[in-house]
């Protein structure tokens, strides 16, 4: 219900090639330029006989819900949250998208039992540092395609990075890699003013 504005279209266009040859990505766009917008799109697209997951911090979790029923109510979604969430994975099935917090991903390892269509990580910065349990618990996931969503990933040390594309594409960026890496970085980002 909704339309896409050009850089948006390239977004998806980009995540709908990534979906078709099963491989992750990050989409790393500045806030507020329709992330969300473009992973529900690319959800719009597939034709998934099992439920994606959406992780998020608990401030957004309704923010996705009100933004699913307003630009794709086809996008049966169900909220994992509250105490009586266990029982909520039994009918996960007739969901199109699963929203969930980080603090439950880290908590409910059933959670990496099921196989997701996309596994989508919103605001993924929060899994940064790989010696915490929400990093481990988000590698754990099992989905078709792994994607993370993120605002700020100028603003992370390049082993930050490094933690975000180890969930999103396994294996991508090697230890060695790191130092070329933050090298083109630093070449194609403008200094602050």
């Amino acid at each position: 219900h909704c339309s896409l504005r050009p850089y948006q279209k390239t977004g998806l266009d980009w995540l709908w090639f990534l979906y078709q040859n099963r491989i992750g990505g990050v989409l790393a766009d500045d806030m507020g330029l329709g992330k969300t917008i473009q992973a529900m799109a690319l959800l719009l697209n597939a034709n998934p006989s099992r439920p994606s997951l959406v992780v998020c911090p608990t401030s957004v979790l309704d923010h996705w819900v009100e933004k699913a029923q307003l630009f794709a109510p086809a996008l049966r979604t169900m909220k994992y949250y509250g105490p009586k969430r266990k029982d909520l994975l039994k009918v996960a099935g007739g969901a199109r998208i699963v929203l969930t917090t980080y603090a439950i991903l880290a908590s409910d390892p059933e959670l990496a039992q099921i196989e997701w269509d996309v596994a989508i990580l919103d605001e993924a910065q929060r899994i940064k540092n790989t010696a915490t349990h929400c990093h481990r618990a988000a590698r754990k996931l099992k989905a078709r395609m792994r994607l993370a969503l993120t605002g700020t990933p100028i603003e992370n040390f390049i082993d930050e990075l490094k933690a975000i594309m180890d969930f999103a594409v396994p294996g991508y960026l090697r230890e060695s890699d790191l130092g070329d890496v933050a090298r083109r970085v630093r070449q194609q980002v403008p200094e602050p003013l």
